[in-house]
């Protein structure tokens, strides 16, 4: 499974909700829309400060692609409770240096052979 940083700003529809339904049913409805595409929340918070409302760690099956990523923020824009978005994909420290150990071979600088 992958991880992602979603990120997102909710509209005056979405806040509306919130204040109505408290931001745990919020929560819930992102698992089930993510449940739909395999995924899960992994983590979920409010951010208080800043230009996000709320900061989510989403899991999403290794065989996503872009256009399921795509689907999932538009899935959560068209229903009106989220102004902006971003997904985020997160890779592990380990994940980082292995794939940074791999580029590092495969690279060559131009002029070299």
């Amino acid at each position: 499974m992958a991880l992602f940083l979603q990120l997102a700003t909710y509209s005056a529809q979405g806040s509306q909700a919130i204040a109505q339904d408290g931001f745990v049913a919020r929560r819930s409805a992102i698992q089930e829309m993510l449940s739909s595409a395999g995924g899960s929340v992994v983590g979920y918070y409010a951010v208080t400060n800043g230009d996000w409302h709320v900061a989510a760690i989403v899991e999403l099956p290794d065989s996503a692609t872009h256009a399921d990523l795509g689907r999932i923020e538009v899935m959560q824009i068209a229903t009106g409770g989220v102004e902006r978005l971003s997904l985020l994909p997160l890779a592990s420290p380990e994940d980082f240096d292995s794939a940074s150990r791999l580029a590092e071979e495969a690279y060559q600088s131009p002029g070299e052979h």
